[in-house]
Order: C-alpha cells, then sequence, then structure tokens
C-alpha cells in the first residue's frame, strides 16, 4: 500500500509554523513530515522543537544540500532527530542547484555522482557504531540515508547506496517507465533490496475563488526556470517552451502540479503514483498556504488524506476478494 506523507508547508520563520502539520500527521493516516534544506529558521531545530512540544511525528529531509553541511556533523544531526523523536529519521541529500554550489565552492567544479557517493560513505560510517568514526556511539532509532533523483545516473546509485530515492518535479509515467527500473536494476547488480521510493507532488485543491494559474506559478514556476529540473522535466517527454507561460501550461497539462477535487487529487495519486512503484507519496501545498493560508491548506490535506485513505482501503479490500 503507497504510504501518504506531507511536506512542510512553509519555509519557517517562526518556532509555531509547524505545529498544525504534526498534529495533522498525527491525528491521521499521514505517515510522515518531510522538510526541505530551509534557508528561513533551520529545519532540523524546527524538528527538535516540535519533539520538545509532545508533537514528535515520523520525519524525513528531502532534501538538504550536501554541500552545506560536513557529513559528520549531518550524521550527528540526523541522529539527534531520531534520538528525539523516538522515530526513525529519513536524511535525504542532493546536491543542490548549480547556482547554489556556485556560491557555496565558487572556485571547484560542481558536485559530481561520485562526490555524493563519499558523502554517504562518510554518513554511514559515522551512523555505524562498529566502524570507527568521529560520533560517539550512541543507540538511537536508525538513520536511513536518502538520495534525490532527477535522472538516471542519479536513480542507478540511489540503487547501488542508498536506503531510499527521493523524486520532485517528476511525472508518474516517468518514474514508471525510467526511474523505478534503473533503481531495481541497480538494487539488484549489487545484490541489495530495493530502495524505499519516494514522489514529491504539488497538489492544490480546487475550490471556489482559487487561481490555478497563480498556484501553479507558485508551486513548479520557479523550479521549472532552473537547468536541472528543465532537463529532468524534458526527459520524461513534456514539452519545455521559451515562452513561461506556454511552459507553465503544459505543466499543468500533464499534472505536474496536481489541481481538482481532492477525489479527483486523491484518484490521480492512487492510480498514477501508486500504479508507478512508488512506495510513499508527499503532498507539497506551500502554494495553498502562500495564496490562501494555514488554515486553507490543513483543509485540503485533510480532504486530500480522507479521499486517498478511502481508495487504498477499498483497494486492499478488492486484492484480498480476488486472492
Amino acid at each position: 500500500m503507497t504510504l501518504l506523507s506531507v511536506v512542510a508547508p512553509s519555509v519557517p520563520a517562526h518556532p509555531r509554523e509547524w505545529d498544525a502539520t504534526a498534529t495533522l500527521i498525527r491525528s491521521t493516516s499521514m505517515h510522515r513530515l518531510w522538510v526541505g534544506q530551509s534557508y528561513g529558521l533551520d529545519s532540523t531545530a524546527m524538528l527538535a522543537r516540535l519533539a520538545g512540544r509532545g508533537l514528535a511525528v515520523p520525519c524525513g529531509s528531502s532534501v538538504m544540500v550536501a554541500g552545506l553541511t560536513d557529513p559528520r556533523r549531518a550524521a550527528g544531526e540526523a541522529r539527534s532527530i531520531a534520538a528525539m523523536t523516538g522515530h526513525p529519521f529519513l536524511h535525504g541529500i542532493g546536491p543542490g542547484s548549480r547556482a547554489v554550489q556556485h556560491r557555496l565552492r565558487p572556485d571547484e567544479p560542481a558536485m559530481r555522482l561520485d562526490d555524493l557517493r563519499r558523502y554517504v560513505e562518510t554518513l554511514r560510517t559515522e551512523l555505524d557504531p562498529t566502524r570507527p568514526g568521529l560520533l560517539e556511539p550512541i543507540a538511537t532509532p536508525p538513520v536511513h540515508v536518502g538520495l534525490g533523483v532527477l535522472r538516471p545516473r542519479a536513480a542507478a546509485l540511489a540503487g547501488e547506496i542508498a536506503d531510499a530515492w527521493l523524486s520532485w518535479m517528476a511525472p508518474a509515467t516517468y518514474l514508471a517507465e525510467t526511474i523505478v527500473p534503473t533503481v531495481h536494476a541497480a538494487a539488484a547488480s549489487h545484490r541489495r533490496p530495493a530502495p524505499h521510493g519516494m514522489a514529491m507532488v504539488a497538489v492544490g485543491v480546487d475550490r471556489p475563488g482559487r487561481d490555478r494559474w497563480a498556484m501553479a506559478h507558485l508551486a513548479v514556476g520557479g523550479h521549472i526556470r532552473q537547468p536541472h529540473y528543465r532537463d529532468a522535466v524534458r526527459r520524461s517527454g513534456i514539452q519545455i517552451h521559451d515562452d513561461y507561460e506556454r511552459t507553465i501550461a503544459s505543466l499543468l497539462r500533464h499534472r505536474l502540479f496536481v489541481y481538482g477535487t481532492a477525489d479527483e487529487i486523491a484518484d490521480h495519486l492512487h492510480e498514477t503514483y501508486g500504479a508507478a512503484g512508488v512506495d510513499e507519496i508527499a503532498l507539497m501545498t506551500i502554494a495553498t498556504t502562500n495564496l490562501y493560508g494555514a488554515d486553507a491548506t490543513y483543509e485540503d490535506l485533510a480532504d486530500i488524506e480522507a479521499a486517498f485513505a478511502h481508495r487504498s482501503s477499498t483497494s486492499h479490500v478488492e486484492r484480498r476478494a480476488h486472492a
């Protein structure tokens, strides 16, 4: 059964900003709270605060920019979050955009996959109490390592070394036809289990007075201006135009921003991403938050979760009936 999770709906500027999201996860079948690299308040500090307030939930990062944090410090932070929440932590990393990498290392070339491989190796050394590292051995819930995946070479690396692959701006057909088979083939060739697969999907519920174009601009418009996302989207077969508005129309048509009623969104997620071999879908609702506020976001998430849970339970009953 495909899990349904939530991406933190805002870049935090106030310590209490994610409290309602954690409360929603605790009161529904939502599986996990996903956070990204925050250039507002620090994501790991926000998660630690939730735990301290009695709002601990399973959580993961998708993704942290590898060049911002030494892997030994990253291992210590991830292990600390696992200890404070009492849940396994899925620590996802990625190289970041070329622009971010240039600001971090202006005199060095962009991070390569071999650099990520070494980063993961150091992370694993520090997280394994049986291997000599810098961190003191402490018993905590496990920390799993994930890799952000846009293209086949990163998918192959994730299959080889990661516990999870994490996608964004990827239609279900591209995942089913390219990413999932590549991950699974690499894992099989290295005689290891296929990593857990998570797809982050931008969604917006159709309600009176809402502007789907404005929501699409906020949800995916900024990312599609970045070269690595443009390349990945092109690889998925979606046409990218020189005209920005035509590109947004193309993304809407191919449902990289999934807009509709809660039932329509749940149907699409279940029938496409669930069928593509994705283990977990994380709902990204930052457009709703920015345009219509936090209360509207939580109403949307609760409605989508209820509709998705109904479809999942119905599908499970049907599978048992045909078994």
